[in-house]
Formats: structure tokens, sequence, C-alpha cells
């Protein structure tokens, strides 16, 4: 899950979702679970996550997380 900037009321978006799979540090650390993976990504059982903190007042701040898709 990633945390992209939250500008008013919108999150920006700046890659695609699972654009991060094909970095060498996450295949390293899924090791030969990468096949299953492209699997439930082509199944399309891969849910992509969004959060971000919004400050709605000087002292109340609030965490949230929406579904992409």
């Amino acid at each position: 899950m990633t945390f992209p900037p939250v500008i008013g009321q919108q999150i920006q978006r700046n890659a695609l979702p699972a654009s991060n799979f094909s970095e060498s540090a996450l295949q390293i650390r899924i090791g030969d679970s990468q096949k299953k993976l492209a699997t439930y990504i082509d199944e399309k059982k891969v849910v992509y996550l969004l959060g971000g903190i919004q400050k709605q007042a000087q002292y109340l701040t609030t965490l949230f997380i929406v579904r992409e898709g």
C-alpha cells in the first residue's frame, strides 16, 4: 500500500497500480511466489489500496484507506 500526496480532496496518483511489482527488491522478497502473484493479477484477484492522511483541524488528523477500481 502506498500513501501518495493528497491535495485538496484528491489523491495524487503518480504511478500505475502494480508498477512496483517489477522492482528487484520485491521480486527477491517474494521469491518463488512470483508466478502465483502473476496468476492472481491475471485473474483480477489482487486488490490495490491507496491511503493518506487528511488534516481536518489543527489537532485532528484522519488516516484513510480506499480501494482502487
